[in-house]
């Protein structure tokens, strides 16, 4: 269960991104938990449903909550309850981490760079000017932390941004080439950044 300290996740089901963000469990108190966000652009009501993600004895868990109060001054809190018991969450497939904090870009057929928002542990979306067709198959790749990883991957969402740009979901394909890495890659970051944001929740980094 999670106690005062505790780094977690939590995401609004209504937002269509299903992005994650950090927050620091400060209190519980008769079932009450009381939460520092960490996102200044994250904006929470009262009464409002919200999934929770957590470590639970080395498993990645979710669980429902309901946020009863939510304060903004100086910092952001919220009191939330618990609903029904944590479910596993080990595959992710449905969860995103948003990466403009750590400048993240990929290279796409071109070899220009283009920004990556967000990653999940099986795709990510990226802005880019040029035009392409749903599942159309793209090279591209992303490098992160000195290492680069190549491969390809499927056009499965396009949406036209007000500035001209598309902002295209992108899905890693099950290649069994053992030269396209960015598969593994995508999932080796998602972990990676999983583990920077609640280190630096906690302080740690």
């Amino acid at each position: 269960m999670l106690t005062a300290g505790t780094s977690f996740f939590l995401c609004d089901p209504c937002d269509s991104d299903q992005v994650i963000h950090a927050a620091l469990l400060i209190s519980l108190k008769e079932g009450n938990y009381t939460a520092e966000l960490k996102d200044p652009k994250l904006s929470l009501s009262s009464n409002k449903n919200i999934q929770i993600y957590y470590d639970l004895e080395g498993q990645f868990v979710r669980q429902s909550a309901n946020i009863e109060t939510a304060m903004g001054r100086s910092r952001q809190l919220i009191t939330f309850r618990t609903q029904g018991d944590p479910d596993s969450a080990e595959t992710r497939e449905h969860i995103r981490i948003a990466t403009r904090w750590i400048n993240l870009r990929a290279e796409v057929q071109d070899s220009q760079l283009h920004p990556v928002i967000d990653i999940s542990k099986t795709g990510f979306s990226l802005t880019c000017p040029a035009s392409y067709p749903q599942d159309h198959i793209l090279e591209i790749t992303l490098q992160y932390r000195s290492r680069r990883f190549t491969g390809h991957a499927a056009v499965c969402s396009a949406n036209t941004l007000a500035n001209g740009d598309t902002r295209y979901g992108i899905s890693c394909l099950n290649d069994q080439d053992a030269a396209d890495e960015l598969a593994e890659g995508v999932e080796e970051i998602f972990t990676d950044l999983q583990h920077r944001l609640l280190q630096r929740t906690t302080g740690a980094a």
